[in-house]
């Protein structure tokens, strides 16, 4: 089984990307992602099952946004989204 990072922008767009073995190994991907990726600064985990849909559920997430953990992509999109203070719970 593997594993790849969900990138969420602040409106609630979304992309993967940081494919590993395992969980770990996709946290310590994204840790070092650089700049390119500030425009999606909410992450979490999925399963690498090859093709990335909307109810895949999410298996962990960063800091801050645990509580979004085992929600579909769909959910967590629509949520950062309808949720504009997310910008304020990251910078806190």
């Amino acid at each position: 089984m593997s594993y790849k990072a969900v990138l969420f922008s602040l409106d609630g767009e979304w992309t993967t990307d940081f494919r590993a073995k395992t969980i770990r190994e996709v946290w310590n991907l994204v840790n070092d992602r650089g700049s390119r990726w500030f425009l999606y600064p909410i992450i979490g985990v999925i399963k690498d099952n090859g093709a990335t849909w909307e109810k895949q559920r999410v298996i962990q997430m960063c800091n801050k946004f645990e509580h979004l953990e085992g929600k579909t992509i769909k959910t967590i999109s629509n949520w950062i989204r309808d949720h504009p203070e997310s910008e304020a719970i990251i910078n806190a």
